[in-house]
């Protein structure tokens, strides 16, 4: 999913797709900024509201901006060897292991 933090009520309802997702077993997150290079992979959905904020400050003039949108690929435990397998190709080893 794209998600575009310009506006609060966008952030908000991310923030609120995203929970319930994990309410759904979605526990793991891929962040790619907008040029398609990774962020964070990681299991812990406060990680991903960290990338928020930082996006957040930058489209509000707070920091210097160089991300404009972020690319968020959510997956479950039993998606995870299917993922694996798509992203190891294009993504460094190093980058794809989560940080958790």
């Amino acid at each position: 999913m794209e998600c575009l933090l310009d506006h609060t009520f966008q952030r908000s309802e991310y923030e609120r797709l995203l929970i319930e997702l994990k309410q759904h077993g979605y526990t793991s997150w891929f962040l790619l900024d907008n040029f398609g290079f990774p962020i964070i992979r990681t299991n812990d959905l406060a990680d991903v509201f960290r990338v928020f904020q930082s996006v957040w400050d930058q489209t509000h003039e707070l920091r210097p901006r160089i991300i404009y949108c972020i690319d968020l690929l959510a997956f479950t435990d039993k998606q995870r060897a299917l993922v694996d397998a798509a992203i190891s190709g294009f993504v460094p080893g190093d980058m794809w292991r989560p940080n958790r």
